[in-house]
């Protein structure tokens, strides 16, 4: 089905808001804090195709990717079970539980420099 830019805007930044939502909500099950959530490098959400969140976790940060549609339909199924899984992965592999190595999510330890 196709949307308006408009409503893709709309729905872009409702799940950016479910996804920072989930992500804090993750990490507090198991006692972490997670701060600093930057999307596409503080650009913001304006614009379609891939996006970007950089964000800290602990004293680890974590960069993700998410396609547009992604976003779109986490929007509108605010509990994807696929996309839940990808951040709870992230959790996981900060405390040290051994997950499968996702492409799209790099961890830089928080004391070696900052997003670039």
């Amino acid at each position: 089905m196709l949307i308006s830019e408009d409503e893709a805007r709309r729905q872009r930044l409702i799940a950016t808001a479910q996804i920072e939502n989930r992500l804090i909500y993750f990490a507090s099950e198991v006692g972490l804090q997670v701060s600093e959530f930057v999307w596409n490098l503080g650009q913001g959400m304006a614009f379609p195709g891939s996006h970007r969140l950089d964000f800290t976790l602990c004293d680890v940060q974590v960069r993700m990717y998410f396609l547009e549609q992604e976003l779109i339909d986490y929007a509108t199924n605010p509990h994807c079970s696929k996309l839940d899984a990808r951040l709870e992965d992230v959790i996981d592999a900060v405390i040290g539980i051994d997950v499968p190595p996702v492409a799209d999510i790099y961890m830089i330890p928080a004391s070696s420099h900052r997003f670039q």
